[in-house]
Order: C-alpha cells, then structure tokens, then sequence
C-alpha cells in the first residue's frame, strides 16, 4: 500500500493498536494486581486483620497505570476523551468573537490575525507539537438541522474548505490545514469561494453545520480518524459536529460491498479507487500488480437517502415541526462512477424532494464520469432525467464539479 504524506497524524499512537511492549506492560500490570489481591487476601486470613480496601487496590492500580503510560506515552485521559457537540452557546460565543475580530481588524497583518482567532475565537486550538487525545467511542452520527454530506472526502479536504469559509476575511485570506494544524495565508479556490457564498446566503456559518464523510480508501483511515481527533479537540468547534465513515463507500444499496483500489496516482491521493472494477485507474493499478486481480478493500456501502435519515433533523419523525424545516443540505459527490447508482436511488426513494417540500434547502454538487474513465456504465444515459427529476421539486444542482480540489 503506498504511503500518503506523512503529518502530525502520522506517527500518532491511534489507541486502535498496541505495540509488544505496551501489551507487555500491561500483562505486568494485571499480574501485578493478582498478586496484590492474593496477598492482602492470604493476609486478612492470617492475621483476621483488616480486609483489602478499595481505596488501597484504587491507590495501586493507578500508580502502576501511570507507569506504564509513562513507558508507552498513553494516558486514561487520551483514550476515553469524548466528542461533543457545539451547543447553542458555543456557537454565539464563535460569531461574536468573529464579528469582533472583523470590525476591528484593518491594518493588522496576516499574522495578527491568526494569532487574534487562536485567542478569541477558541479556547483550545492544538498546534502540531500538541498531543491530540484520541477519542474513544468514535465520534457519534447525529441529527442536525444543517447537514453536509461528503462522498468521497478522500483526505478530507472538504471539511477544510468548510471551516476557511467561516474564517475572519480581513488581512487577506487565510487557510486552516487541519492535517498540519496550521492556519496561515493561503489563496481560497472556488470551493471556499462558494461554501462562503452559500452559506451567506442561507445566513449560516460552518460552525451551524454538521459534517460528515464519506471515504472507502482504508490507506486514509488513519489521518481522517486523526483529524476526527483534532476538530473534537478544538473548542469550540467550527463545526456543530464532525465524523467520518471510514472505509465506506456510497452505493445503490446499503449493505458490504467491494472498493476497486488506485494505488498508482500517489500524488493525486489515489483519487481513482471506484466501485467500478473497470475504472481506467484501477486498471492501472492492476497492471502495477500481478496483473491477474485487481486491487480492493472490502467496505459499507451507504445510500444518500439512508444517511439523509441518519443525520438530518427534517427527516426525523420525532423532531418538532420547528426543527423539521428551514434546514440546510449540502451533498458533494465525487466518487468516480458510483454516481450514477447513488443518484438512482434517491431519486426512486424521493427523499431530497421530501425533504425540499417540507420547507428546506438542497444544494447538490455531483461530478459526474465518462464511460472512458469508469469503463461500461448503462446507468450513465440516465443521469440527465435523474437531474431534471430533481430539479423539478426544488433541489439546486451546483456547477462546481471541475473545480472540487
């Protein structure tokens, strides 16, 4: 499998595997223990003296965990920190530190900028020398009133381009590499150009979003998982909430299905791994090979219309009619041929124009593939009426497909 450009998630110890020597010393932790209880057991027996206490056995135990997460570098802090979600406060507290920042920020340079939002907008923003703690369960999915759905998130791009656009504008315009955790001067593409337009538009700004991503290339597991890590350890958020669904795919269906690898585009992160076993890339990739078989992974397959239900309060029947409306989706789509499937679906389900009739907003941004990339695809002839299918009860089709990068 080749290697992605190596970063502060790199060499993080991910809680999702042990060294020799941490299992080790965790053997000699839970032996140790044993032999503690046996004694003070044989003792109480002997001496008809008092029993083993808890606080004692509480005592022991944490003295030896703290050995050896000193010898391993982990912490009962780092393995059990929780996500959570921007509350209502958190959120005012994001717009008045920006607004603040922008009304009275002319003349400042770039880096007086950066360093106003790392003290005024966030409480706790990690550098990359900073340990991020891993967070154990996962970060959860969970229904929100604005949504930005992800397929194909790749290294997770996107969700930067979502957090730039909510950046202060003021000596220039600044990026926030959520892989390095570095926020510097950076020249914003069409994607953040736009995501800011959008969103001025639905008067909403990223940290009113949910986001999640959709990626089936296990090579990019580690670092989505990592800055998954990362955003939960900035306070506040600039996202009500952020997740991963790693090695998962979109598909026609929900259910495992099969990912065909790129593993020859290495400058371009693999951006040719496909559903699609005939995909130019792929093919490639598969030549590189044994030539006999072609690279994959097997991963979940996931419709757009089961995660709109997942993660969208306008489609929660135990939400108030509030919440049910005046909502904002964003779904990004790049998944080199597997469009066509998963638009199929949702199409036949009806769920985007439910969830348009019941008083929201859709903006979709579909790239869509040639046979002579993805190889044979009947359903490619199709897409056209799936469009015009859409468009006609409200969804927004989005022209941005060339530019998404």
């Amino acid at each position: 499998m080749a290697v992605i450009k190596k970063g502060p998630f790199a060499k993080r110890n991910t809680g999702r595997g042990s060294s020799s020597l941490t299992k080790f010393l965790f053997f000699l932790l839970g032996f140790f223990i044993v032999i503690f209880v046996g004694m003070n057991v044989s003792s109480s027996m002997n001496d008809n003296g008092a029993s083993l206490s808890e606080a004692d056995l509480t005592t022991f135990v944490s003295a030896v965990s703290n050995t050896v997460s000193a010898y391993t570098g982990t912490s009962s802090s780092s393995s059990s920190h929780q996500a959570y979600t921007n509350s209502p406060a958190d959120k005012a507290a994001i717009k008045s530190s920006r607004s603040a920042i922008e009304s009275s920020c002319t003349g400042l340079s770039a880096d007086a900028v950066v360093d106003r939002i790392q003290k005024e907008m966030f409480t706790t923003l990690p550098t990359t020398a900073v340990t991020v703690p891993i967070h154990t369960p996962r970060p959860d999915v969970r229904k929100c009133k604005n949504v930005i759905l992800d397929f194909g998130a790749n290294v997770g791009d996107t969700l930067t381009h979502v957090i730039d656009a909510g950046i202060p504008k003021c000596a220039g315009e600044l990026h926030m590499n959520l892989h390095d955790r570095i926020m510097a001067p950076g020249k914003w593409n069409r994607v953040t150009k736009f995501l800011k337009k959008m969103m001025d538009a639905t008067k909403n700004k990223p940290e009113d979003y949910c986001y999640y991503g959709i990626e089936g290339n296990p090579v990019f597991t580690d670092r989505l998982r990592g800055i998954e890590d990362y955003i939960h350890s900035i306070y506040p958020k600039p996202v009500e909430h952020a997740a991963f669904f790693t090695e998962s795919v979109g598909a026609g269906e929900v259910g495992m299905t099969k990912l065909y690898l790129d593993t020859v585009n290495t400058k371009e992160n693999f951006w040719g791994s496909s559903i699609m076993e005939n995909h130019q890339d792929v093919r490639k990739s598969k030549e590189a090979g044994d030539g006999k078989e072609a690279p994959s992974h097997d991963v979940m397959g996931y419709t757009i219309t089961k995660l709109m239900e997942m993660t969208l309060k306008g489609l929660d029947d135990s939400a108030s009619e509030e919440e049910k409306m005046g909502g904002h989706f964003l779904m990004k789509v790049d998944i080199e041929g597997g469009e066509y499937a998963l638009t199929q679906e949702v199409v036949a389900s009806k769920a985007l124009c439910k969830y348009v009739a019941a008083g929201n907003t859709a903006d979709v941004i579909i790239e869509t593939h040639s046979q002579r990339v993805t190889g044979p695809n009947p359903l490619m002839r199709k897409f056209g009426g799936w469009k015009k299918e859409l468009e006609a009860c409200g969804v927004k089709f989005q022209g941005l497909e060339a530019y998404w990068a």
